[in-house]
């Protein structure tokens, strides 16, 4: 998304927003915008991970705005150009974090395998005692809620307190009513329930590695645009009929 010329009487203002995953991060940021006093206007693009906002005149800080924004738990900052980087904050925060959703990405999917293995082990496929044991299962699913599952339960629990539900919070309440019917069915059997802890293991897996891939898609096609945008010629001649 280019920025939008600032007019005398509604400045714009572009700033970029993290967190954003889906069209409902989208909808919940524009009505969030929409509802602070002093924006006229506002224009959230997902892809590029930005929002502009047309401010009134009489009314041009944004410090409000953007922990209102924060408190949703979309972290923003204002856009400020830099002549010695062409990064922008979002593709810094991109960089930084990089490596920490790989691991991520990793630990889920050896946990994916392993829990994999504990159902083979069960159907008599494999003979590996260890892990067809609930309690090692039970281990599994706890490491997996509670390691790379924690930011998506921690997002989608403050999302739904803010009455804002996001996709955090129904894969939180997928995995998290899994594991605790799972876990009474551990410790009292007398309540004859079965077990699902590989199901949240395995739906955390396939989660985490659905947004790895969305993400880097999303980061292409922001290279791809601002790569066209460079092909935008800065002058133009107009040429008239006389």
């Amino acid at each position: 998304m280019s920025r939008q010329k600032s007019s005398l009487k509604n400045p714009s203002v572009l700033i970029d927003v993290e967190g954003m995953k889906c069209g409902g991060c989208v909808r919940s940021i524009e009505q969030l915008l929409s509802k602070q006093p002093n924006v006229v206007n506002a224009s959230v693009n997902l892809v590029t991970g930005t929002a502009c906002i047309d401010l009134k005149p009489s009314d041009q800080k944004i410090d409000g705005i953007l922990c209102a924004l924060s408190d949703l738990g979309f972290p923003a900052k204002r856009r400020i150009e830099n002549n010695l980087s062409n990064k922008t904050y979002i593709e810094i925060h991109a960089d930084k974090s990089w490596w920490k959703q790989w691991r991520q990405l990793m630990l889920a999917l050896i946990l994916l395998i392993l829990s994999i293995l504990g159902h083979l082990t069960e159907g008599g496929i494999l003979d590996l005692p260890l892990i067809g044991t609930l309690p090692f299962h039970a281990s599994l699913a706890t490491f997996a809620l509670f390691g790379p599952g924690l930011p998506i339960l921690k997002q989608g629990l403050k999302s739904a307190l803010k009455f804002n539900p996001s996709m955090d919070s129904l894969v939180g309440l997928g995995v998290g009513s899994a594991y605790t019917a799972s876990l009474i069915a551990l410790i009292w059997p007398g309540v004859a329930w079965p077990c699902f802890f590989n199901e949240p293991v395995m739906l955390l897996g396939f989660v985490l590695l659905g947004r790895f891939l969305e993400e880097r898609a999303r980061t292409n096609t922001g290279t791809a645009l601002k790569e066209l945008a460079k092909l935008q010629p800065e002058t133009a001649n107009l040429i008239l009929e006389n």
